[in-house]
């Protein structure tokens, strides 16, 4: 059998709150038994779609960056040449991971240039993507 990580959480996460957070014995250790339970449930989820939720993110980034109006810093610009051809170098959530981070970096600089130079159209285009973005990564608990 293959362990499913996602299932395995879950099932550690009900776990806790059906067998062990019942017998405790002060508020305290149950309210941590709850807390360490939703935790498990989030990292349940993250688990599940923590790559295919940064690649989405890094999609989009790299489509946004692809459009950019004159006025970006050169140096910017070069980072960003370079970063449009690249890929993260393996597919586990490390390497996802940075790749991720180094896009949101870029779309960092571009944003402050956006506001800067009073770019509004190019700063409403980044927030409607954070807020995608944020979407895309909150918890269901």
């Amino acid at each position: 059998m293959i362990p499913n990580g996602k299932s395995s959480l879950e099932h550690l996460a009900m776990k806790l709150m059906t067998s062990v957070a019942p017998q405790t014995t002060s508020t305290y250790t149950a309210a941590n038994t709850g807390l360490i339970a939703m935790l498990l449930q989030c990292l349940a989820q993250e688990y599940d779609r923590a790559a295919d939720a940064r690649l989405s993110d890094i999609d989009e980034i790299k489509a946004l960056l692809a459009s950019l109006p004159p006025g970006v810093p050169r140096a910017v610009v070069a980072r960003i040449e370079s970063f449009r051809g690249a890929r993260p170098a393996s597919f586990r959530v490390a390497d996802v991971t940075a790749h991720h981070a180094e896009a949101l970096t870029l779309l960092a600089l571009v944003h402050e240039h956006a506001e800067q130079a009073q770019l509004n159209e190019l700063d409403e285009v980044i927030w409607r993507f954070l807020e995608r973005m944020a979407d895309r990564h909150a918890f269901n608990v």
